[in-house]
């Protein structure tokens, strides 16, 4: 189930369904798909950054990025993202180490 977000926050997402992406947008978020194939609907103005968070360089190196080739545009560097929902593998951490859980 998907709870509101009262603050307009950088969301990062990966493995995502396919309504959660737009609603945040809707809601005013700023959002960031990272997965291994782009988002399913090309109208959606949602940016993928292909990356294999089992590797953990691209994890680490996706929470740093910029959300949009905008981002280049902006006088200051990227930031961690506010919030990170991850729809795959382990629900939560410490069930496994931190290189399992984005492993699996």
């Amino acid at each position: 189930m998907l709870t509101h977000i009262s603050l307009h926050v950088p969301v990062m997402l990966t493995q995502r369904p396919s309504s959660v992406l737009p609603y945040l947008l809707e809601q005013g978020h700023k959002v960031l798909n990272v997965d291994l194939v782009p988002f399913p609907d090309p109208k959606a103005d949602i940016y993928t950054l292909k990356a294999d968070l089992t590797q953990s360089g691209q994890a680490f190196n996706a929470l740093t990025s910029h959300f949009n080739m905008a981002g280049y545009e902006e006088k200051s560097l990227p930031q961690a993202p506010d919030v990170v929902i991850h729809f795959a593998a382990y629900p939560r951490n410490m069930i496994v180490p931190d290189n399992e859980t984005f492993q699996a």
